[in-house]
């Protein structure tokens, strides 16, 4: 009678792990475009902002003149190895920029419409704020870098 129970019991936690299996959906990938980091380019395409793997450089600081639009910045996303990323095409389809400023009574921030992955920023008060720069995939964010010092000149 025990031997039976024992049996019995195998057999039934084996239905709840193999019931408990994820199911494959082919309708949504499992590879996911992770980002280790970021770069941002001026119109000059000098790196102004360095962001990796949770630093920036310390001199990274982004600026603008009260009144008016800074450089267009280009993003570019980096991987695990340091190598520039950015989704492209249909890899691109659910993935977007965003940005959080800290104090939007001292600036504000664009996208660009000629470019998926560039923006722009406007002094809007004189003072001292921060952004946070992010890629969104359906909505949420997925990568975000820690607040970046902006000045208002």
């Amino acid at each position: 009678m025990r031997q039976f129970k024992n049996i019995l019991l195998t057999v039934l936690f084996s239905f709840i792990i193999v019931g408990c299996k994820k199911e494959e959906n082919p309708i949504v990938p499992e590879e996911h475009f992770e980002a280790e980091g970021l770069y941002l380019l001026n119109n000059k395409s000098d790196t102004v902002v360095y962001y990796f793997q949770g630093k920036f450089r310390a001199t990274d600081t982004l600026s603008v003149t009260n009144g008016n639009y800074g450089d267009d910045l280009s993003v570019r996303f980096l991987d695990a190895t340091g190598k520039s990323m950015n989704p492209q095409g249909e890899e691109a389809d659910g993935y977007s920029f965003d940005w959080a400023i800290a104090d939007t009574s001292k600036a504000k921030a664009e996208l660009l419409a000629t470019k998926f992955w560039d923006f722009k920023i406007f002094g809007k008060k004189v003072g001292q704020t921060t952004i946070e720069l992010q890629m969104l995939h359906l909505g949420h964010v997925d990568f975000r870098t820690i607040p970046v010092p902006l000045k208002v000149k």
